[in-house]
């Protein structure tokens, strides 16, 4: 018998198939082979790449800096309690990145341009680095 594993979620629902729990990544209420931690890792990824687009795949090979929260003195300028630093500079570059995109928010970092790969070059605490990383998966869990 195949033991439940812990699952919790921020934003996808959790759904249940065969008395067991699964988090409905991409919001279609079913259970798709990426999402059934049933299966090999190697079958999940498969799946997974065979439903994402070129966007998609291209951001997951990007690697950029992303200041955190706390580093930006405007708190209009961040999202999720502080946490995320949201400010961009659509008509110049990054300075940090090798990359050479444009300084856009983290949110749209992560959810219009698919980046999932940040360098942090601040010095904080381990309880902001985590509270920084959760809030960044939240993004990331709310996209497709």
């Amino acid at each position: 018998m195949t033991q439940q594993v812990p699952l919790s979620s921020r934003v996808k629902q959790i759904i249940e198939v065969d008395g067991l729990q699964f988090r409905d990544l991409d919001g279609d209420g079913e259970l798709t082979p990426f999402e059934d931690w049933r299966l090999a890792p190697a079958e999940r990824a498969a799946d997974l790449v065979s439903r994402m687009s070129p966007d998609e795949k291209l951001g997951l090979m990007v690697i950029s800096s992303r200041p955190m929260g706390i580093s930006q003195h405007d708190t209009e300028l961040t999202s999720h309690d502080g946490a995320v630093d949201e400010q961009h500079l659509p008509l110049k570059l990054d300075p940090h990145t090798s990359a050479g995109i444009p300084f856009q928010g983290t949110t749209e970092m992560i959810r219009g341009m698919h980046v999932r790969h940040f360098i942090m070059r601040e010095e904080p605490t381990g309880s902001r680095i985590a509270t920084w990383i959760n809030a960044m998966n939240e993004i990331a869990e709310d996209t497709r």
